[in-house]
């Protein structure tokens, strides 16, 4: 007989929890008007439904998370330093190109 691993999967009524809209404007309520939203996920856990929704603000991430059913902020993690976009340059390429007069492209 085959080893089975034992699942541990909560199921919860999607018509009981709150939009993802809504759960984004309790994280912007906590956060401030400039923080933005870049994705979120649900879960469901010991009972509760949680969304767990990633903000960023200032150069920084931070998760909120929003109680799924009744809407209340529950908690937010500690925020972290993004790191430097690069730059996409002229051509679209991600490259940091640096202009000056000495320097050979290879063109």
């Amino acid at each position: 007989m085959a080893n089975l691993k034992k699942l541990s999967v909560e199921i919860f009524n999607k018509d009981r929890v709150i939009e993802s809209a809504q759960a984004e404007r309790v994280a912007k309520q906590q956060l401030g008007a400039d923080a933005v939203m870049k994705g979120w996920k649900i879960e469901a856990h010991d009972g509760k439904v949680l969304y767990y929704v990633t903000m960023h603000q200032d150069g920084k991430k931070v998760v909120v998370t929003v109680d799924a059913e009744t809407g209340a902020y529950v908690e937010q993690s500690k925020s972290y330093k993004l790191p430097p976009e690069p730059d996409q340059g002229f051509d679209g390429r991600k490259t940091n190109l640096i202009f000056g007069s000495g320097i050979d492209m290879g063109r």
